[in-house]
């Protein structure tokens, strides 16, 4: 067991991680006859919003970590492929826009649990001096030389995951032109034969607007944004707004190939555009 998961598992209370572990055995064991299903991510790929989608138009409870594991579950997770999943659901987002909602989640957003404290990581640590541009860059060059969470790159995760099989792909940007469309195809890979009308029932309830109030009790439109709430500004293409011409570079080197590879570009022409 890695020093990691070791370190979360002992952080957390007793009843807690008595679940994690024996919900981890049973999983192993009897997921497949349970019907459980993994929704899996690279952070910041609309993985939240999706398994919401998912789990209210089949009427299937929320997944916590303070209960028994029961039947038809939708776990969501940041991971490679692994013997324990058996059947998975894979979102995939333009890795420039999930970099650029981690940026901001973790500068932002997760201040509040850090008791107000400016975001470090290896080299890297914000100054809310500096202009957006160039702090995302100095951000850049340790997450993607090193990344932290998770510990390994967007690029190995798309490799891995499109090389596995009983795999549904999806893409958080289809959702956002088609999500009924999408939904309808997650379901049916689920086995699940759901309604229309639940399917369009599921896609309100999880608007943009919808979830930012019942989160914070203020509704926004799609792009108006809050940096220090979950849902940021929940559009497509916010990247070209924070990388400069060195973080494009930067990019290119890096995930060049997991662009065009996930046919977000045909080649990196656009990182001198």
């Amino acid at each position: 067991m890695s020093s990691s998961v070791w370190s979360r598992l002992t952080a957390a209370p007793l009843s807690i991680r008595y679940y994690q572990i024996t919900n981890g055995v049973v999983n192993c064991l009897f997921g497949k006859s349970l019907g459980i299903t993994h929704l899996v991510e690279y952070p910041r790929c609309g993985g939240t919003w999706v398994r919401h989608l998912m789990q209210d138009s089949m009427d299937i409870p929320q997944y916590a970590y303070d209960r028994p594991l029961s039947q038809n579950t939708i776990i969501q997770c940041h991971v490679l492929p692994s013997p324990m999943i058996r059947r998975a659901v894979v979102l995939f987002r333009d890795p420039r826009d999930a970099i650029v909602s981690f940026y901001h989640k973790k500068v932002n957003y997760d201040k509040n649990f850090r008791g107000g404290t400016q975001f470090k990581v290896g080299g890297y640590c914000h100054d809310p001096d500096r202009e957006l541009k160039e702090d995302l860059y100095e951000f850049l060059k340790v997450h993607l030389n090193t990344p932290d969470h998770p510990r390994f790159s967007f690029a190995k995760f798309a490799d891995l995951w499109l090389a596995r099989e009983n795999t549904c792909y999806a893409k958080y940007e289809d959702f956002k032109t088609e999500p009924v469309v999408q939904l309808a195809r997650l379901t049916e890979f689920l086995g699940a034969d759901v309604a229309h009308e639940k399917l369009e029932f599921a896609v309100e309830k999880n608007s943009f607007a919808n979830r930012t109030k019942r989160r914070s009790g203020k509704s926004r439109a799609l792009g108006e944004s809050d940096n220090g709430q979950f849902e940021r500004k929940g559009i497509v293409g916010d990247w070209k707004n924070h990388f400069s011409s060195n973080a494009k570079q930067l990019f290119v080197k890096h995930e060049g190939q997991t662009l065009i590879k996930l046919e977000y570009e045909t080649d990196d022409s656009w990182a001198n555009r």
